[in-house]
């Protein structure tokens, strides 16, 4: 069926129209003002009247049926894409992990052979690398012809055996280079991070209060500061992850004067929350690594989105039970890191971004979408509505104020970082290449409903 939106307000990242939208075969066919439906009972019209219409919401850092030393995350690809499309998501990245010792290659096709009969939205990889052994730096060309362009690598988790040296991070970058593809980092300094820990740990100092003093934003602006210098030697381009401190926004914002290509990533916890979570009765349920990190920090993430030193905003989706998260609280290094955040992405930003005048909604369609989409070489196929673009759109109603509750989400998780907070907006239907996968918090999507989707290198934003 082809749909037709009228009366809505498109979003684009550098502006707004007043514009209908005619998709017809999973594209978008036709913008304009008082379009016609092209055939009558073919073509489903769309009230989207009093409501944005935004490329559909694009998430760069996912984490769907992990495990976490021996704790295995509660969301897999169905239920965490499922809650994806009630947030507005239609298009995920996710990580294909290498494990030492193993091929690359080979875990980038079991990671697809495990993601494409659950996935509700469409999705890409990351590979990550953790052995770079000779033989695995030659599956690179091998890997971007399959349509993946960034390499993750992890300057920390020696103890998971996740870990690449400063050495196995030169070789990688310098590889990678060769084919324009783009190196990711978990920018924390391994050996200053187990050194508090161990510390806090001989000094019984194991709860969540002391969880930040572990991993303080000097481990953080070490390995930032090197995998700069690194991607500068090598010249890689260079994607920091998760960012939390003013620091590594000040490092970013020189080396971009510099001419060195760094995009940097935060998440919404680290702009909405602060450093005291710790402190509350549940704190171990807020353990993550990085750690949050106190307003001031925070402060700096919104100027550095402001500046453009920060191109993009993932979750980071981690997601655990009370249960899993509880077993271990009175141990911050045992709890496993991360909280989830799939499905109330957009309207976080939505209300803490916008609506607090931090950021328009042009910024958010840029941060939320557009530059993912160019970065990982989806675009223009997404993070964009124009025409011969996948029909991915979501129609956003800014007008719903509700309290943000657990039991009211579809993650698979009893645990939600921004409980009780008041919230802004509400997804009113999201469009998956033209399908309908939600309307008016009904699920009408399916399992497999998503794609894998190539990237190629080449367009930067």
């Amino acid at each position: 069926m082809s749909l037709l939106i009228k009366n809505g307000v498109i979003v684009h990242s550098w502006g707004k129209v007043n514009a209908d939208i005619y998709i017809k075969d999973e594209k978008i066919k036709a913008i304009g003002k008082n379009l016609v439906a092209l055939t009558n009972r073919e073509t489903r019209i769309i009230d989207a009247k009093n409501c944005y219409i935004l490329p559909g919401i694009i998430d760069p850092h996912v984490q769907l049926e992990g495990a976490y030393k021996d704790t295995i995350m509660s969301d897999d690809f169905y239920s965490g894409t499922k809650a994806a499309a009630f947030g507005g998501i239609t298009t995920i990245i996710d990580f294909a992990v290498q494990k030492k010792g193993s091929s690359a290659l080979e875990c980038l096709i079991k990671r697809e052979n495990q993601a494409n009969p659950k996935v509700c939205v469409d999705y890409a990889l990351h590979v990550g690398i953790t052995d770079p052994r000779d033989d695995v730096l030659k599956e690179i060309p091998k890997i971007i012809n399959k349509g993946i362009t960034s390499f993750k690598t992890y300057m920390t988790y020696r103890d998971r055996g996740r870990m690449v040296d400063e050495a196995g991070l030169f070789r990688i970058m310098a590889e990678v280079a060769k084919y324009n593809g783009i190196v990711e980092v978990h920018q924390e300094n391994n050996a200053l991070a187990e050194y508090m820990t161990n510390n806090l740990i001989e000094e019984k100092k194991t709860t969540s209060e002391y969880f930040t003093l572990s991993r303080t934003e000097i481990v953080e602006s070490i390995a930032t500061a090197s995998a700069i210098l690194l991607s500068k030697e090598t010249k890689c381009d260079l994607y920091i992850h998760h960012i939390t401190s003013k620091e590594t926004v000040e490092l970013i914002q020189l080396a971009c004067s510099k001419g060195i290509r760094v995009f940097g990533e935060t998440c919404p916890h680290y702009l909405v929350l602060d450093d005291s979570v710790y402190k509350r009765k549940d704190g171990h349920r807020y353990i993550m690594n990085p750690p949050i990190r106190n307003k001031k920090s925070q402060e700096s993430l919104w100027n550095g989105i402001r500046e453009d030193f920060i191109k993009t905003i993932g979750t980071d989706h981690c997601s655990y039970t009370c249960e899993q998260k509880d077993k271990y609280k009175d141990n911050f290094s045992k709890v496993p890191a991360g909280v989830p955040g799939l499905e109330t992405f957009l309207s976080i930003i939505y209300t803490y971004g916008v609506e607090k005048n931090l950021i328009s909604i042009e910024k958010l369609v840029e941060l939320l979408s557009t530059n993912a989409a160019k970065i990982f070489g989806l675009y223009p196929r997404k993070g964009i509505i124009q025409i011969e673009s996948d029909a991915d759109l979501v129609i956003y109603n800014p007008y719903p104020n509700y309290l943000l509750r657990a039991k009211d989400l579809h993650m698979s998780t009893d645990f939600n970082p921004f409980e009780d907070m008041s919230l802004k907006g509400k997804v009113k239907m999201t469009i998956l290449r033209g399908k309908v996968i939600v309307e008016e918090s009904e699920f009408k999507g399916a399992s497999g409903d998503g794609q894998f989707i190539k990237g190629k290198r080449g367009v930067s934003c």
